[in-house]
């Protein structure tokens, strides 16, 4: 995930902070699901 993380930032020449703060959110929008990140938490014991 870091890797597709890094090269999709690239991609995107991300050069600012706004930029790169822009390019996180729609990436994690488009690789984490929700199940999977409820997964995550309960495997961390957070219940939500």
């Amino acid at each position: 995930m870091l890797v597709q993380t890094q090269a999709t930032v690239a991609l995107r020449k991300a050069r600012t902070i706004e930029a790169l703060d822009q390019a996180l959110t729609q990436i994690i929008n488009e690789c984490i699901s929700d199940d999977d990140a409820l997964s995550w938490f309960a495997h961390c014991g957070l219940f939500i």
